[in-house]
């Protein structure tokens, strides 16, 4: 599962910048359509306008987004190694999304129309750090309560 979403964001990242853009732009005015009945009595040219002042936050949550899924895929898969400490396991799970955010950048660099930007691997990583904590809290809090017969 892992390995499976580290090619759906490579996909995404592989995307030309005229169709990452076109795919961030799609996803905001369904949402926008759906979430504020308002936005489709809006004239083209404002749909246009407010979409275009949105868009970088957009971006950048779908960036924390995809990182947050992978920070928990990763969890999932090395709170499974024996004899290692909650801390182990989540620091190794932390940096494999660091190290493969970095990478990610890195590939977008040759994409064109794409950038390598620092703020991104930023972006990932809170994304990431933030999945793993609450997974690895979700472990600690559950494991000791496993503990009593009548916890199902």
């Amino acid at each position: 599962l892992l390995i499976v979403w580290m090619l759906v964001i490579f996909m995404f990242s592989a995307q030309n910048s005229t169709v990452s853009s076109s795919v961030s732009e799609g996803f905001s005015y369904r949402l926008f359509s759906v979430i504020n009945p308002d936005f489709k009595t809006m004239s083209a040219e404002e749909q246009a306008t407010f979409l275009e002042s949105i868009m970088t936050p957009i971006r950048k949550l779908a960036h924390f987004t995809l990182y947050f899924i992978l920070g928990f895929i990763a969890s999932g898969l090395f709170v499974t190694i024996k004899n290692r400490g909650m801390l182990l396991k989540s620091a190794v799970s932390w940096g494999v999304c660091v190290l493969y955010a970095i990478s990610d950048e890195i590939h977008q660099y040759f994409v064109p129309g794409r950038a390598c930007a620092v703020f991104d691997v930023f972006i990932d990583s809170l994304g990431a750090v933030l999945a793993v904590v609450l997974f690895a809290v979700a472990i600690c809090v559950i494991k000791p309560l496993k503990k009593y017969k009548n916890f199902k």
